[in-house]
């Protein structure tokens, strides 16, 4: 009908009951729904500058939120993000304490001195930061510390390492492949190295 080329009854389409071809039924199609788009369309203009909905501070429109079109800065959204976690944690707290008590017991099983010594470790670090003044340089103090004791004691960690791997094959490969499952390989120059 629109280009004029010569159709069998068997090509004329079953809806609508019109001598049209596929290639200019598909492009009807393709105007109606531009017209459609055209005509439905929210009609939003975006200034070029506002100021964030939190704290005020003047924004560009690159920097507005893209999930959720809104005026917020980089640093209030990270603290809605963190707010929202917080709630949702509130709200679930049971179950997620449910969660790790269980996974506490899977790993006391598989491995109870392995668990004795992380354990350990990690409760004594948490009532020093529950003490500290300054919880967050605290723990900046600590990973500092970290990483000198590690560059100094490499070599050791290493033999430990292996000693471990040769006592307990197979227990790296099941237990830590689930979560790294996925994830890129690190370069081989790697700082830990």
């Amino acid at each position: 009908m629109d280009c004029g080329k010569n159709l069998h009854v068997s090509e004329m389409p079953k809806k609508f009951r019109k001598w049209i071809c596929k290639d200019c039924r598909a492009e009807r199609n393709r105007a109606s729904a531009r017209r459609w788009r055209a005509k439905h369309k929210k009609k939003r203009e975006v200034p070029e500058y506002g100021a964030c909905e939190d704290c005020g501070k003047i924004l560009h429109v690159s920097e507005m939120s893209k999930y959720f079109r809104i005026w917020l800065c980089a640093e209030c959204r990270a603290e809605r993000k963190r707010a929202s976690v917080r709630r949702w944690y509130a709200e679930h707290r049971e179950q997620e304490q449910a969660k790790s008590r269980k996974r506490d017991r899977k790993l006391r099983a598989e491995n109870p001195v392995l668990y004795r010594v992380i354990h350990g470790y990690f409760a004594v670090r948490w009532s020093k930061k529950k003490k500290a003044e300054n919880p967050e340089a605290f723990l900046e103090e600590r990973r500092q510390y970290m990483r000198e004791y590690y560059q100094k004691n490499k070599e050791k960690f290493r033999e430990y390492q292996k000693q471990f791997k040769g006592k307990n094959p197979g227990y790296y490969k099941e237990y830590y492949q689930k979560k790294i499952k996925g994830r890129p390989k690190p370069p081989d120059n790697s700082e830990t190295d």
